[in-house]
């Protein structure tokens, strides 16, 4: 597992690190949210650790960068605050678990072994052979990675997301693309791809309006 750590206390910083690699958990530790920032456009992490009071940029700017692209993976805010308005706000932005300083080493070890538990169960079944893991966007063939391109792999795991219902085209323009100016074509051609790759087609088609992937349900 890979953390990134963001605090401005030196000794903190150093004895959740130490801790951390003591547990064989790679770590990246930063003091300053320019630093975090940086690294957020290098590396993918497993989990992130932010003090919501560093220097330059706050652990919530950070926390809100990472939201952007990154709805699953594990924040935990660590802040000798006690400003409810300032937990609150982390909450909203999508932070899993709130440790206030001064804490136990072990107790932030068991949120993280709590938080890894929930974030390794992020892999949807689809199929009886396929399966798609959300947090790594990556499609799965009787466990084994199934190479797709990048966005072959947003556009299943958009529709995933909402397994049993339809999306429309012009959301996939917006959740694959970002893009309203994306053809309905371009989509289509997508599809297409994607189904001359695939063992089985599990992707429906509703003409005209948009594509769905049924909730998987077991055979009997």
């Amino acid at each position: 597992m890979k953390v990134l750590l963001l605090e401005d206390e030196f000794m903190l910083l150093s004895s959740i690190k130490m801790f951390l690699l003591s547990k064989n958990i790679e770590v990246d530790a930063f003091k300053t949210g320019k630093e975090a920032r940086t690294a957020l456009k290098k590396n993918k992490y497993d989990m992130y650790i932010l003090d919501i009071n560093v220097l330059e940029l706050s652990g919530i700017d950070i926390l809100k960068n990472i939201r952007k692209s990154d709805k699953y993976t594990p924040v935990i805010i660590i802040t000798a605050s006690i400003d409810i308005n300032s937990i609150d706000e982390a909450y909203a932005l999508g932070c899993s678990e709130y440790l206030k300083k001064p804490f136990n080493l072990r107790e932030l070890e068991i949120r993280m072994d709590k938080l890894k538990k929930v974030s390794d169960a992020l892999t949807v079944k689809i199929t009886k052979d396929y399966e798609f893991d959300i947090k790594k966007e990556l499609l799965y063939y009787k466990g084994d990675i199934h190479k797709l391109t990048r966005n072959q792999n947003k556009l299943i795991k958009t529709l995933v997301e909402n397994s049993g219902r339809i999306v429309s085209f012009e959301d996939l323009k917006l959740l694959v693309w970002d893009d309203y100016d994306i053809s309905d074509i371009t989509i289509r051609s997508l599809i297409t791809r994607i189904r001359d790759s695939i063992k089985e087609d599990f992707i429906e088609t509703f003409r005209g309006i948009g594509y769905r992937i049924p909730k998987y349900s077991p055979e009997k």
